[in-house]
């Protein structure tokens, strides 16, 4: 790793220490937030060592930070890392270092991102981030819709949506239906 290393950005600035964040898995800690420098090379590593994997942890809210904490900058270079989101059950916010090829993990992330049983690599990769932007939008799709034509109208739709998917000719009854058979 670096020795140029700089302080956390969190508000007691400490210095990082030399961790493991699992066994076989080199980070740079802060003892002060708990959180966690990881280089995603380190990571890929321990993947592919067939490290075993912990059984997710019992998931304490206290752990979590705050889902709108803003961006940082990496410990290592400086630069403003991105904050790309997990979509899981919590669902927090990893900061990325695309200069560092790292990732810094709040206190509490590791244990969310077991518990999700997400890997880091699949919820950096942009098919996982373009797919959440898409259900987030659907969401917001629907909440509109709902609250244009009101939520029983809407489970009404979903109910005979499932009801025609089960349709040998779901096409034919469609049809049937707008020609007012």
């Amino acid at each position: 790793m670096s020795n140029t290393w700089r302080c956390c950005a969190c508000d007691h600035r400490p210095a990082l220490s030399e961790q493991a964040l699992s066994p076989g898995l080199p980070t740079r800690e802060c003892v002060a937030c708990n959180g966690h420098w990881v280089r995603l090379d380190d990571h890929r590593e321990w993947i592919n060592s067939g490290a075993p994997l912990a059984d997710p942890p019992e998931l304490a809210e206290h752990w979590l930070p705050e889902a709108d904490s803003p961006a940082r900058a990496c410990p290592a270079c400086q630069r403003l890392m991105e904050r790309l989101r997990t979509g899981g059950q919590p669902d927090i916010r990893i900061d990325r270092c695309v200069h560092c090829h790292a990732v810094w993990l709040d206190g509490g992330e590791w244990a969310a991102l077991q518990f999700q049983q997400a890997r880091l690599d699949d919820v950096l990769s942009d098919m996982w981030q373009r797919q959440l932007r898409e259900a987030e939008a659907q969401e917001r799709r629907d909440a509109q819709v709902r609250q244009r034509h009101g939520a029983e109208c809407i489970d009404e739709v979903q109910r005979i949506r499932r009801w025609l998917q089960q349709q040998a000719e779901p096409g034919l009854v469609l049809k049937l239906i707008r020609n007012g058979w």
